[in-house]
């Protein structure tokens, strides 16, 4: 992993992975980054790292083996908890936290099929997610590069099968 100075362009390695790495996640502070760390190819998650920006290991947090769909993980508002998702029963996505300073997991109570991009709000009220059946469109946006107003005409296209 790389951190880049924007206004430089200077890089420097903070961490080498001999592991997969998924759901990179910036700490509410900026200071620290938590990641899953798996064996290349399972879907296992071992542990959530978390180094700091210099690239200092932090701490290791064990999911006890816990199924991670490659899900990303979230920070609350505060930097206390980091929020993930696991495989659950009926193919169901659960929420879990887990304390940053460690301790135990915790079930956040929610659990939906194919629950996804988990982003927590900055004031620490609300989260948003995808979640739910998969469904793809096609549309067709006709005249939008026209100089008249209100012109522009979208249309769905079905992706039934003949």
């Amino acid at each position: 992993m790389l951190v880049r100075d924007l206004e430089t362009g200077h890089e420097r390695e903070i961490f080498r992975a001999d592991a997969q790495v998924n759901g990179l996640a910036l700490s509410p502070d900026g200071h620290q980054l938590a990641f899953f760390a798996s064996r290349t190819g399972s879907t296992t998650a071992g542990v959530i790292k978390i180094i700091s920006n210099t690239g200092e290991p932090v701490r290791e947090i064990d999911l006890n083996n816990k199924q991670f769909p490659g899900f990303n993980i979230a920070w609350t508002h505060d930097g206390r908890y980091l929020v993930f998702g696991t495989n659950g029963e009926s193919h169901k996505i659960e929420l879990w936290r887990v304390p940053v300073e460690g301790g135990p997991l915790h079930k956040v109570g929610i659990s939906l099929e194919n629950l996804a991009s988990l982003q927590m709000n900055p004031d620490g009220q609300r989260i948003a997610f995808s979640a739910g059946e998969f469904k793809s469109e096609v549309w067709v946006l006709e005249h939008f590069l026209t100089s008249e107003p209100n012109t522009v005409v979208g249309r769905r296209l079905s992706h039934r099968r003949p």
